[in-house]
């Protein structure tokens, strides 16, 4: 006969837990990136919209003072910039990555509230694991569905979760984590040793 689960069994609910935090810390550090990327796009939406503007400007000034070769590369220089703009989608790009993060801040929330008081208030052991496998499938729908964000921006996101984690555990909100410097934060090894830098 296959086995069956208990109905209400405190170690499968602390296994449900545990993957449930995981879960949990994987969509922070999603929904932070998605975020961040979605930032960094509105910035080059921005410098790329408002160089446009000033080329566009300079070109008709250099054309009313007679200057055509001036006015000729500026021309040129502007419908660089527009194509690049057309190609790249810059705001349509930070639109997407902050609907992404958006969802993913929301799967985490809810994510959080399943674990903190359905999971062991309102549940028995099989309604449990059918939360936490809707919850699974939910985050690879997401990641499917969302745009990549660039390996260098993940692990600054991910240096920055760690490193407030640390400061929360050791209840400071300022200075250093006491971790070494290892998580980033740029706190100095002890004399007598510490960990080593992670690597990027």
């Amino acid at each position: 006969m296959p086995e069956q689960y208990e109905v209400h069994s405190p170690a499968t609910k602390r296994s449900v837990a545990s993957e449930l935090s995981q879960l949990e810390s994987d969509c922070t550090r999603s929904a932070e990136a998605q975020t961040g990327a979605a930032a960094r796009w509105r910035h080059c939406h921005y410098l790329i919209g408002i160089t446009a503007v000033a080329m566009s400007v300079l070109s008709s000034v250099a054309f009313a003072g007679n200057h055509p070769v001036l006015a000729a590369t500026l021309s040129s220089l502007l419908a660089v910039f527009v194509a690049v703009m057309t190609f790249m989608k810059p705001s349509a790009r930070a639109c997407e990555h902050k609907t992404a993060g958006d969802q993913y801040r929301a799967l985490c929330n809810e994510v959080r509230i399943f674990r903190e008081i359905q999971l062991f208030h309102a549940c028995d052991d099989q309604s449990a694991i059918a939360g936490l496998n809707a919850f699974v499938k939910r985050r690879s729908e997401l990641d499917t569905a969302s745009r990549r964000v660039c390996g260098h921006l993940f692990r600054c996101i991910c240096r920055r979760i760690h490193h407030r984690g640390k400061q929360k555990a050791h209840g400071s909100d300022e200075g250093g984590c006491g971790c070494g410097g290892a998580c980033g934060c740029g706190e100095k090894t002890p004399q007598n040793g510490g960990e080593n830098a992670e690597s990027v």
